[in-house]
């Protein structure tokens, strides 16, 4: 999975550089979605490893964020900024576990699954419980 970010003056952190916790947060993000779209479902994080920052980014460039599968056990989303040279930003690896519907209520705390997630549980649809 590949988006944007632009780092805007809107969300700087020193005078004329991305604030790293917006591009931390943004890369986060990737690898929920990377998870998402690879596994069909959504996943919870269960380990996050470390941010690593490579470089300050300017305000008004643009960086990508591209995550993929990550080799090794279990299932683990790795997620590069890249900028518009080529040049790898910051990096940072997130592993998740994908729950069922009961579980998923459970961690949460819902009475009931909200609406807006029942589609995204496969047994939901099957009418399990």
């Amino acid at each position: 999975m590949e988006t944007r970010l632009r780092a805007v003056a809107s969300i700087e952190g020193w005078p004329l550089r991305l604030h790293s916790g917006v591009l931390y947060t943004a890369m986060l993000e990737t690898a929920n979605w990377t998870a998402y779209g690879l596994a069909g479902r959504p996943g919870f994080p269960i380990r996050t490893g470390a941010f690593a920052p490579k470089r300050w980014v300017a305000t008004g460039e643009d960086v990508a964020l591209r995550g993929r599968r990550a080799g090794g056990e279990g299932f683990v989303v790795a997620v590069e900024a890249v900028a518009a040279d080529g040049v790898i930003v910051a990096t940072l690896e997130r592993a998740f576990d994908f729950p069922d519907a009961a579980t998923v209520r459970a961690r949460l705390g819902y009475d009931g699954l909200p609406d807006v997630l029942r589609e995204a549980f496969p047994e939901q649809a099957a009418g399990v419980p």
